[in-house]
């Protein structure tokens, strides 16, 4: 039997009808083999077993067995054609009690249950991983959407760095910016050089008068 995305509802369904048929377990016992699948597929299924299989076509396990009647029930397993075309078709095939003799009898529900674990193991194993299958697209997805946003976050940190002193000077009020650039650009008084060679230090409208006669000594 091969899976697909359409198949998970398919697989529930025979795996439902496994559990409910060869007496496997409950309900809960069915849900808890599938995590994270969805509880509305699971609760279609399992009503699915209780619709096909009534209470008087349940098939029980051998309720005691000796050792010659287990290891007659092993050896056939061992035997059996373990594909899964091959188990469903066994299973699903008449179980006619009043022909068989008590030995067989018991032997053929050991191997009847054997089987049905077996099928029921392969199936939901089948369904769990294609259930992964079905959801990893959309997770790499959004993982390269997550990895493309963290790149855009770390050019445009990288761009604010360098854009931040525009952006403040950019900001800024006009008067303020004015005022930047006076205090960048004025230089300190620090006296003025007479033509005696000697330097004074007044301020003050003497100062233009020195510069006339001398020089400024500025930094």
């Amino acid at each position: 039997m091969t899976t697909s995305n359409q198949n998970i509802p398919e697989n529930l369904n025979s795996c439902a009808l496994m559990v409910r048929k060869y007496n496997l377990g409950d309900k809960a016992y069915f849900f808890s083999k599938f995590p994270g699948l969805s509880h509305a597929f699971l609760e279609i299924a399992w009503n699915f077993g209780l619709q096909k299989i009534r209470n008087n076509e349940i098939i029980k396990d051998a309720a005691a067995i000796n050792t010659m009647e287990e290891s007659l029930a092993i050896e056939k397993y061992k035997h059996f054609d373990k594909s899964i075309k091959s188990i469903f078709y066994y299973l699903n095939s008449e179980f006619e009690v009043k022909e068989l003799k008590l030995t067989d009898e018991i032997i053929e529900r050991r191997l009847r249950n054997k089987l049905a674990i077996s099928y029921f193991q392969i199936i939901s194993d089948e369904t769990l991983e294609l259930n992964k299958k079905v959801k990893s697209p959309f997770k790499n997805k959004t993982a390269g959407i997550v990895k493309k946003l963290k790149y855009g976050l770390i050019v445009i940190g990288i761009v604010g760095v360098f854009s931040a002193p525009r952006i403040i000077d950019g900001l800024t009020p006009f008067d303020t910016l004015a005022e930047k650039i006076h205090e960048k650009s004025k230089r300190k008084f620090n006296g003025a050089v007479c033509n005696d060679g000697k330097i004074s230090h007044s301020q003050g409208w003497g100062d233009m008068f020195l510069a006339s006669r001398g020089r400024l000594l500025l930094l």
